[in-house]
């Protein structure tokens, strides 16, 4: 069941590690930064959807990519990230809780670090824009660039 549990979260990570994230884009309003400031994380956050922007130079594989995520934002629905004060994040799917890991938050954005039953560990970015809380997956691979990919960017969406 935990290995069913986790099917989201691992699929969305296998994206990110598959396809590899190259970009970030720039905040451009310092009205934006001044008003997310100081945002708690602490609370349940549910699922809102998955964005991704992601390049290749053959469109098949944009497609492929793309039909991975719109199966994960299916898989997603009704998800639920709770954030607690000991800085633990706990997930809930499909009635079950578990824990998924640790993060740390500074105020603006933070750190999601989790491990898999392999004991493979995973860190993801965290950030709070206009009430949305953006778990982003920053990492790029050796085996995406060899693939080809020129840009990727993944980022699940929750909501309070």
């Amino acid at each position: 069941m935990k290995k069913f549990l986790k099917f989201g979260v691992l699929t969305s990570m296998l994206i990110a590690l598959c396809v590899g994230l190259s970009s970030c884009k720039k905040d451009g309003n310092d009205n934006d930064k001044d008003k997310n400031k100081n945002t708690s994380i602490v609370g349940v956050w549910t699922y809102v959807n998955i964005t991704l922007e992601v390049e290749h130079p053959e469109q098949s594989m944009v497609d492929f990519v793309r039909s991975m995520v719109a199966v994960t934002d299916l898989f997603m629905k009704g998800t639920k990230y709770e954030f607690k004060t000991d800085g633990k994040c706990y997930v809930t799917a499909f009635g079950q809780t578990e824990e998924l890991g640790t993060y740390t938050w500074n105020g603006t954005d933070g750190i999601l670090t989790s491990k898999d039953e392999d004991g493979e560990i995973t860190i993801e970015k965290l950030k709070i824009n206009n009430g949305i809380l953006s778990v982003i997956s920053d990492e790029l691979d050796e085996d995406a660039i060899a693939q080809g990919f020129t840009k990727s960017l993944i980022s699940m969406n929750f909501k309070k």
